[in-house]
Protein backbone atom coordinates (compact mmCIF):
# COMPACT_ATOMS: atom_id res chain seq x y z
CA UNK A 1 0.00 0.00 0.00
CA UNK A 2 1.58 3.33 -1.05
CA UNK A 3 2.25 5.90 1.67
CA UNK A 4 2.50 9.67 1.50
CA UNK A 5 5.54 10.67 3.53
CA UNK A 6 4.40 14.30 3.72
CA UNK A 7 0.86 13.69 4.97
CA UNK A 8 1.73 10.44 6.80
CA UNK A 9 -1.23 8.52 5.40
CA UNK A 10 -1.65 5.29 3.50
CA UNK A 11 -3.49 5.46 0.20
CA UNK A 12 -5.76 2.46 -0.35
CA UNK A 13 -7.15 3.51 -3.75
CA UNK A 14 -5.38 2.86 -7.03
CA UNK A 15 -3.75 6.20 -7.70
CA UNK A 16 -0.28 7.64 -8.18
CA UNK A 17 -0.91 10.86 -6.25
CA UNK A 18 -1.82 11.68 -2.67
CA UNK A 19 -5.48 12.74 -2.34
CA UNK A 20 -4.52 15.44 0.19
CA UNK A 21 -1.35 17.13 -1.10
CA UNK A 22 -1.56 15.76 -4.68
CA UNK A 23 2.14 14.95 -4.74
CA UNK A 24 3.47 11.96 -6.66
CA UNK A 25 3.57 8.81 -4.50
CA UNK A 26 6.10 7.16 -6.78
CA UNK A 27 8.61 9.97 -6.33
CA UNK A 28 8.20 9.85 -2.56
CA UNK A 29 8.75 6.08 -2.47
CA UNK A 30 11.82 6.46 -4.65
CA UNK A 31 13.29 9.12 -2.32
CA UNK A 32 12.59 6.94 0.72
CA UNK A 33 14.34 3.97 -0.92
CA UNK A 34 17.43 6.04 -1.68
CA UNK A 35 17.60 7.51 1.82
CA UNK A 36 20.41 6.04 3.89
CA UNK A 37 19.96 5.00 7.52
CA UNK A 38 21.11 6.23 9.90
CA UNK A 39 21.53 9.65 8.34
CA UNK A 40 23.85 10.97 11.07
CA UNK A 41 24.98 10.18 14.59
CA UNK A 42 25.28 13.50 16.38
CA UNK A 43 24.86 11.92 19.84
CA UNK A 44 27.84 9.61 19.37
CA UNK A 45 30.01 12.47 18.08
CA UNK A 46 28.93 14.59 21.04
CA UNK A 47 29.77 11.82 23.51
CA UNK A 48 33.19 11.26 21.94
CA UNK A 49 33.97 14.97 22.07
CA UNK A 50 32.89 15.14 25.71
CA UNK A 51 35.03 12.11 26.61
CA UNK A 52 38.09 13.64 24.94
CA UNK A 53 37.48 16.98 26.68
CA UNK A 54 37.14 15.34 30.11
CA UNK A 55 40.26 13.20 29.58
CA UNK A 56 42.30 16.20 28.45
CA UNK A 57 41.03 18.26 31.39
CA UNK A 58 42.00 15.50 33.83
CA UNK A 59 45.52 15.32 32.39
CA UNK A 60 45.90 19.10 32.56
CA UNK A 61 44.71 19.22 36.17
CA UNK A 62 47.13 16.46 37.19
CA UNK A 63 50.09 18.15 35.47
CA UNK A 64 49.13 21.51 36.95
CA UNK A 65 48.94 20.09 40.46
CA UNK A 66 52.35 18.40 40.07
CA UNK A 67 53.90 21.66 38.90
CA UNK A 68 52.37 23.66 41.77
CA UNK A 69 53.45 21.01 44.29
CA UNK A 70 56.99 21.12 42.92
CA UNK A 71 57.11 24.93 42.89
CA UNK A 72 55.79 25.21 46.46
CA UNK A 73 57.50 22.09 47.84
CA UNK A 74 57.20 21.78 51.63
CA UNK A 75 57.79 18.05 52.01
CA UNK A 76 54.15 16.95 51.39
CA UNK A 77 53.11 15.20 48.16
CA UNK A 78 49.56 16.56 48.14
CA UNK A 79 49.57 16.52 44.32
CA UNK A 80 49.62 12.70 44.36
CA UNK A 81 46.48 12.60 46.49
CA UNK A 82 44.83 15.14 44.20
CA UNK A 83 45.87 13.19 41.10
CA UNK A 84 44.51 9.92 42.48
CA UNK A 85 41.15 11.59 43.17
CA UNK A 86 41.05 12.98 39.62
CA UNK A 87 41.89 9.57 38.15
CA UNK A 88 39.20 7.91 40.26
CA UNK A 89 36.55 10.42 39.20
CA UNK A 90 37.59 9.95 35.57
CA UNK A 91 37.36 6.17 35.94
CA UNK A 92 33.94 6.37 37.61
CA UNK A 93 32.62 8.60 34.84
CA UNK A 94 34.05 6.41 32.10
CA UNK A 95 32.65 3.19 33.60
CA UNK A 96 29.26 4.79 34.22
CA UNK A 97 28.87 6.06 30.66
CA UNK A 98 30.40 2.99 28.97
CA UNK A 99 27.44 0.73 28.24
CA UNK A 100 29.57 -2.05 26.79
CA UNK A 101 31.35 -2.65 30.12
CA UNK A 102 29.74 -5.48 32.10
CA UNK A 103 28.18 -4.49 35.48
CA UNK A 104 30.24 -7.19 37.21
CA UNK A 105 33.46 -5.66 35.91
CA UNK A 106 32.23 -2.21 36.94
CA UNK A 107 31.60 -3.36 40.53
CA UNK A 108 34.95 -5.13 40.81
CA UNK A 109 36.80 -2.12 39.36
CA UNK A 110 35.04 0.24 41.76
CA UNK A 111 35.99 -1.94 44.74
CA UNK A 112 39.66 -2.01 43.75
CA UNK A 113 39.88 1.66 42.77
CA UNK A 114 38.22 2.89 45.98
CA UNK A 115 40.58 0.71 48.03
CA UNK A 116 43.63 2.01 46.16
CA UNK A 117 42.43 5.60 46.54
CA UNK A 118 42.03 5.30 50.32
CA UNK A 119 45.36 3.51 50.73
CA UNK A 120 47.16 6.30 48.84
CA UNK A 121 45.38 8.97 50.90
CA UNK A 122 46.26 7.14 54.13
CA UNK A 123 49.92 6.72 53.17
CA UNK A 124 50.51 10.31 52.05
CA UNK A 125 48.45 12.04 54.73
CA UNK A 126 50.72 10.97 57.61
CA UNK A 127 54.42 11.13 58.31
CA UNK A 128 55.05 7.94 60.26
CA UNK A 129 56.63 4.70 59.15
CA UNK A 130 55.04 3.09 56.06
CA UNK A 131 53.61 0.14 58.01
CA UNK A 132 51.80 2.40 60.46
CA UNK A 133 50.72 4.82 57.74
CA UNK A 134 48.29 2.39 56.13
CA UNK A 135 46.76 1.21 59.40
CA UNK A 136 43.19 2.47 58.99
CA UNK A 137 43.10 1.98 55.20
CA UNK A 138 44.13 -1.68 55.43
CA UNK A 139 42.60 -2.55 58.79
CA UNK A 140 39.15 -1.09 58.27
CA UNK A 141 38.29 0.35 54.86
CA UNK A 142 39.76 -2.42 52.70
CA UNK A 143 37.87 -5.34 54.34
CA UNK A 144 34.67 -3.29 54.68
CA UNK A 145 34.76 -2.37 50.98
CA UNK A 146 35.32 -6.00 49.98
CA UNK A 147 32.51 -7.15 52.28
CA UNK A 148 30.14 -4.60 50.74
CA UNK A 149 30.90 -5.34 47.08
CA UNK A 150 30.98 -9.15 47.53
CA UNK A 151 27.59 -8.92 49.26
CA UNK A 152 26.14 -6.76 46.48
CA UNK A 153 27.25 -9.19 43.76
CA UNK A 154 25.97 -12.15 45.82
CA UNK A 155 22.54 -10.50 46.02
CA UNK A 156 22.53 -9.78 42.29
CA UNK A 157 23.46 -13.40 41.50
CA UNK A 158 20.74 -14.74 43.82
CA UNK A 159 18.11 -12.39 42.38
CA UNK A 160 19.09 -12.91 38.74
CA UNK A 161 19.99 -16.58 38.63
CA UNK A 162 19.67 -16.63 34.85
CA UNK A 163 22.61 -14.16 34.74
CA UNK A 164 24.75 -16.21 37.11
CA UNK A 165 27.25 -17.03 34.39
CA UNK A 166 27.83 -13.34 33.60
CA UNK A 167 28.90 -12.40 37.15
CA UNK A 168 30.67 -15.64 38.04
CA UNK A 169 34.30 -14.93 37.17
CA UNK A 170 34.16 -11.36 38.45
CA UNK A 171 32.82 -12.56 41.80
CA UNK A 172 35.45 -15.28 42.05
CA UNK A 173 38.21 -12.78 41.33
CA UNK A 174 36.87 -10.36 43.96
CA UNK A 175 36.56 -13.19 46.51
CA UNK A 176 40.21 -14.19 45.98
CA UNK A 177 41.23 -10.55 46.48
CA UNK A 178 39.05 -10.52 49.61
CA UNK A 179 41.64 -12.68 51.41
CA UNK A 180 44.28 -9.93 51.14
CA UNK A 181 43.20 -8.10 54.34
CA UNK A 182 43.56 -11.31 56.38
CA UNK A 183 46.99 -11.94 54.85
CA UNK A 184 48.04 -8.42 55.84
CA UNK A 185 46.83 -9.07 59.39
CA UNK A 186 48.82 -12.28 59.60
CA UNK A 187 51.94 -10.49 58.34
CA UNK A 188 51.56 -7.71 60.90
CA UNK A 189 50.63 -4.88 58.55
CA UNK A 190 47.07 -4.55 59.92
CA UNK A 191 46.09 -4.89 63.55
CA UNK A 192 42.31 -5.30 64.07
CA UNK A 193 41.62 -8.85 62.99
CA UNK A 194 37.81 -8.90 63.03
CA UNK A 195 37.03 -6.95 59.81
CA UNK A 196 39.64 -8.98 57.91
CA UNK A 197 38.31 -12.28 59.25
CA UNK A 198 34.74 -11.33 58.27
CA UNK A 199 35.86 -10.37 54.76
CA UNK A 200 37.83 -13.62 54.35
CA UNK A 201 34.95 -15.69 55.76
CA UNK A 202 32.44 -14.10 53.37
CA UNK A 203 34.80 -14.62 50.43
CA UNK A 204 35.40 -18.25 51.43
CA UNK A 205 31.69 -19.00 51.87
CA UNK A 206 30.92 -17.40 48.50
CA UNK A 207 33.57 -19.48 46.75
CA UNK A 208 32.37 -22.64 48.54
CA UNK A 209 28.76 -21.95 47.55
CA UNK A 210 29.68 -21.31 43.93
CA UNK A 211 31.70 -24.53 43.79
CA UNK A 212 28.70 -26.48 45.07
CA UNK A 213 25.90 -24.94 42.99
CA UNK A 214 27.78 -23.75 39.89
CA UNK A 215 30.79 -26.03 39.52
CA UNK A 216 30.01 -26.97 35.93
CA UNK A 217 29.45 -23.35 34.96
CA UNK A 218 32.76 -22.35 36.59
CA UNK A 219 34.67 -25.05 34.70
CA UNK A 220 32.96 -24.10 31.44
CA UNK A 221 33.66 -20.38 31.91
CA UNK A 222 37.30 -20.97 32.87
CA UNK A 223 37.71 -23.19 29.83
CA UNK A 224 36.17 -20.55 27.60
CA UNK A 225 38.34 -17.75 29.04
CA UNK A 226 41.58 -19.76 29.09
CA UNK A 227 40.83 -21.54 25.78
CA UNK A 228 41.24 -25.16 26.93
Amino acid sequence: MPTCTDCHIRVSTITDRCPLCHRSLAEQQDKAARRTYPVERPRQKKNNSLARFVSLSAICLILLSLCINWATWDGWLWSIIFSVHILYLWLVGWLTLKRSVHPGLKLMTHALSITLLLVVVNVLSQSNVIISRISWAVSYTMPIIFIGFITVIDMIMLKKKHNLRDYLLYQLSLCVIGFIPLILVLTGVARPVYPSVIAAALAGLTIFGLLIWAKKIIIAELGRKLHF
